[in-house]
């Protein structure tokens, strides 16, 4: 099975552009499950709920989780402390590829 992580940024940024829909189509046309962490969760459901101006996307995110399109890690069979493992390998690489003056 394949699945892809989305970030808060990725997700708040769908929603502000009216293309939360395109998640349903991704995960549609090429079989790839959508997850996101508690944490992306607190961070652009729970949170935002109580800002007016991000109300409407919250929910959105919200109902996309509550159908399924939208996964947590634990639905995969995944932990979370074996994601964070994992994210903080990739994250040392990432950080040391690329110097510059």
């Amino acid at each position: 099975m394949r699945a892809i992580i989305f970030d808060s940024g990725t997700l708040i940024n769908l929603s502000m552009n009216g293309l939360l829909y395109l998640l349903e189509k991704l995960k549609e046309s090429s079989g790839i499950e959508i997850l996101i962490t508690d944490k992306i969760i607190e961070e652009v459901v729970k949170r935002p709920s109580n800002i007016p101006r991000f109300e409407l996307g919250a929910l959105q995110i919200n109902e996309l989780i509550k159908s399924g399109v939208v996964k947590t890690p634990e639905y995969l069979g995944i932990n979370s402390s074996q994601l964070n493992e994992k994210t903080k390998i990739i994250m040392e690489v990432l950080n040391s590829s690329i110097t510059a003056k």
